[in-house]
């Protein structure tokens, strides 16, 4: 997992952390396609272009909520967001709950501002639904 409030696995985001907000944290591997694409059964040798996955350009943490730390609340929310050719965020929809609509709500309203670079095949940008998971911790890095 990634964590925001420490260090960054550069090979997954290739956005900057410095506006990270602490106790918030993201998976490194943030962006998997979810279980509604299409595969084919064609046994034929047909070779299709790669597709690259979506990638972060810009991604604001969640503010942590102040009711749900004083509450000892924590969580990981499980999002599914649709990434539009352009880069922006299309419908953002919680996968998994984390247990508290406050902690699920600020994961919402932080990723529905989110830029990525958009999936491509042969250069060409797609629309894509990934999953993203954020987890709220309340514990210091050290």
């Amino acid at each position: 997992m990634r964590d925001i409030s420490r260090a960054v696995d550069r090979k997954h985001l290739p956005a900057s952390s410095e506006n990270q907000t602490k106790g918030v944290d993201l998976t490194s591997d943030v962006l998997f396609p979810s279980a509604s694409g299409n595969t084919s059964n064609d046994s034929t040798n047909k070779v299709e272009p790669s597709i690259d996955k979506p990638r972060y350009t810009w991604t604001p943490s969640p503010t942590y909520p102040r009711t749900a730390r004083s509450r000892g609340q924590e969580g990981v929310v499980l999002l599914s967001v649709e990434v539009l050719n352009n880069g922006r965020t299309g419908r953002i929809l919680v996968k998994k709950s984390s247990g508290y609509a406050l902690l699920d709500r600020a994961a919402l309203d932080a990723v529905r501002f989110w830029q990525f670079d958009p999936a491509k095949r042969s250069q060409l940008p797609l629309t894509m639904t990934v999953d993203i998971p954020i987890r709220f911790s309340l514990q210091e890095d050290n």
